[in-house]
């Protein structure tokens, strides 16, 4: 008994260092996240009121693109602008979005709104939000808890937009994500190598 109380006493300190470099998402208020080939990367800040900004930079065929965009409670985005001198893109909907509960399985909230581009009116339509599933999501090694969270983007002018975002649930800000179809099959995902505190 005292042999495997040893044993596993040594198992902890041999794999404790690999956790201690795990970046805790529950300190901190901004956190960039890095894919390293192809190259992508993402730096969030998060601000008192609950919402975030997030800037993305990737390499697309030589050329370096950015884009910035605002979200509440961590899967809205509100406003996204690309640079320099890109589009605008505007989603209008209810303050009400901001008090969803996102970290409780099986629940669900829809809103209207409307889509502007460049400042005109593009479509309308409602905005679904569904808490799925509580799971762990493994970045660089580190086990990090998340909500898979669906969204759906309902427009009058043309098909939904479903995306399935892997929600922190420490940080209140999604460290992944998949796009789906209409019928919710997998599209394509972004995932990261690694996480670093700002």
């Amino acid at each position: 008994m005292i042999f495997k109380t040893l044993i596993a006493g040594l198992s902890f300190l041999i794999s404790a260092p690999a956790f201690a470099d795990c970046v805790d998402l529950s300190e901190g208020n901004v956190f960039t996240f890095t894919r390293h080939k192809p190259f992508f990367q993402v730096t969030n800040t998060i601000h008192s009121d609950g919402s975030h900004t997030e800037e993305r930079s990737n390499i697309q065929d030589g050329v370096r693109k950015e884009k910035t965009t605002k979200y509440w409670n961590g899967v809205i985005a509100v406003d996204l602008q690309t640079k320099p001198n890109g589009a605008r893109v505007h989603l209008k909907l209810d303050d009400a979005a901001t008090a969803a509960d996102l970290t409780k399985v099986n629940q669900a909230y829809s809103y209207p709104m409307t889509l502007w581009v460049n400042d005109k009116q593009a479509d309308s339509g409602r905005f679904e939000i569904e808490t799925r599933e509580k799971t762990r999501l493994m970045i660089g090694g580190c086990p990090y808890d998340i909500m898979v969270v669906r969204t759906t983007m309902h427009r009058k002018n043309g098909t939904p937009i479903n995306q399935e975002a892997l929600y922190s649930l420490d940080a209140r800000i999604p460290i992944g994500s998949v796009a789906m179809t209409p019928d919710w099959t997998p599209k394509h995902g972004v995932f990261f190598d690694s996480i670093e505190k700002n």
